[in-house]
């Protein structure tokens, strides 16, 4: 147990925190290290800010939690697999990848996360109270992963798989740009009650799928596969396919529709 009254300032070389290991401050965190921050089943607690950096962090079954801003920076692999990584205020993280799955939860009153490959799959859940800006490389956030925010969610990815239940949706604005990547959506949930903004979409596989906004939203893309799925607009809904389109079976709705394929 390492506990401080006030503030904790530790500069190491590395930290294995695991087990029933518990690092704790009443105020700021500050805690930089050379090597992994090693936390699988420990808990590292800040009730004031939380500065970490480390050139990675192994938190399977771990608790890294703060009452105020977190700023976390780690060069390589962040692991959270089952475990938690969550601020009560804003949150800023930035990792080489993150694994996130096996219902490991990622948090905050607004979430700034960049990172490389992002597994968020079975179960994984990465939210914010406030508003959500991703970027990343492939995204997996199949099996049930939940990608949400309350305000705004901005995500700026080269992929992402939703599927089995996979959803990304906001109480608000969304944006996802795929940056000309694969956008795998069976079975998914793509929505927004606000603007809906799709970028740089090129195949769209969509089957069982739904993408819908209450407003009006455009869908262009190279080639999509809606067999069984639904692109649902209260409003205005333009599709633009510029090779192929399969739509067996399925719904495409709006108030009104323009459609080229």
């Amino acid at each position: 147990v390492v506990s401080g009254q006030q503030g904790v300032q530790l500069n190491l070389g590395q930290l294995n925190n695991t087990g029933a290991g518990s690092l704790y401050a009443k105020n700021a965190l500050n805690l930089t290290l050379g090597g992994v921050l090693a936390n699988d089943q420990g808990v590292v607690r800040s009730d004031g800010t939380m500065d970490l950096k480390a050139a990675g962090l192994a938190n399977t079954n771990g608790s890294v939690t703060s009452a105020g801003t977190g700023v976390l920076n780690f060069n390589g692999a962040a692991v959270n697999q089952g475990g938690q990584i969550v601020s009560d205020t804003q949150l800023t993280l930035t990792s080489g990848s993150l694994d996130n799955s096996q219902r490991g939860r990622i948090a905050g009153n607004g979430v700034l996360l960049s990172t490389g490959t992002f597994n968020n799959q079975q179960g994984g859940s990465l939210s914010s109270t406030g508003a959500l800006r991703l970027t990343a490389g492939q995204v997996d956030n199949s099996a049930a992963g939940r990608i949400a925010s309350a305000m705004a969610l901005t995500a700026v990815v080269t992929g992402l798989n939703q599927t089995n239940d996979g959803r990304l949706y906001s109480n608000s604005d969304v944006s996802l740009d795929l940056s000309n990547g694969l956008l795998t959506n069976q079975g998914g949930l793509i929505n927004a009650p606000g603007q809906l903004v799709l970028k740089n979409l090129n195949v769209v596989h969509n089957q069982s799928g739904k993408i819908s906004s209450a407003n009006g939203f455009t869908l262009a893309a190279t080639s999509l596969d809606n067999t069984d799925g639904s692109l649902i607009s209260d409003k205005a809904l333009i599709v633009r396919i510029n090779q192929s389109l399969t739509n067996l079976r399925g719904l495409v709705s709006a108030t009104g529709l323009d459609l080229t394929a």
